[in-house]
């Protein structure tokens, strides 16, 4: 019969070992395998529900919206994401905020916390994966409340890129620099995407 002992040394073992031990007739019980085998899911579910951390850049600078969306997110700090820079594209039904490279250049973001369900309801709202992709970036931020540094792996969603140049709404406009005014960010940067945009735009009609 396995130990307490034996039985918590199991827990540690991939399926492949596993299988090994229970070949080479270690002393496993059916209840050891099936305890581990619970284990096991417990500890897949502890790993979908770790935090997340996520890169605003636009809307969800909005401190309002990104709560309605996402209730369980909290405010880290702010960032920049280097050599990329802002661009307004999208569809026929609107243009929205995207980032693309751009050697020299940088994006002001937000750093959220958000949970699993959190990063659901982003899904659905940013049209992942068919409108937006994501892409895990490593970035250093300013604690919003610490000021210190610390530097993480965060994720963003990018429009992809065959999607054409636009000119959005003066509703997501403002809505994006109420944002930028929450945070301090220079707003010069969201307006020259603006411009920039709507020049592509225009000079491709």
């Amino acid at each position: 019969m396995c130990s307490q002992t034996d039985f918590r040394a199991t827990r540690l073992l991939g399926t492949a070992e596993l299988l090994e031990v229970i070949r080479l007739n270690a002393p496993l019980t059916a209840l050891a395998v099936l305890r581990w085998q619970k284990s096991i899911s417990s500890e897949r579910i502890d790993y979908m529900n770790m935090k997340r951390f996520y890169l605003a850049y636009g809307s969800n600078l909005n401190i309002k919206q990104m709560k309605s969306r996402c209730p369980n997110a909290k405010i880290l700090g702010t960032a920049k994401i280097k050599d990329y820079e802002l661009l307004f594209k999208g569809s026929k039904t609107g243009s929205y905020l995207t980032i693309e490279k751009k050697e020299n250049s940088f994006v002001p973001v937000t750093v959220w916390e958000i949970t699993e369900t959190d990063e659901k309801a982003l899904d659905r709202y940013e049209g992942f994966p068919y409108f937006y992709y994501k892409k895990e970036i490593r970035v250093q931020y300013k604690g919003i409340r610490t000021g210190k540094h610390r530097t993480i792996r965060a994720f963003a969603y990018i429009m992809h890129e065959d999607r054409p140049i636009g000119v959005p709404s003066l509703f997501y406009l403002n809505t994006c620099l109420d944002g930028y005014d929450t945070f301090y960010f220079d707003k010069q940067i969201l307006l020259n995407a603006y411009h920039k945009s709507k020049e592509l735009y225009e000079n491709d009609r």
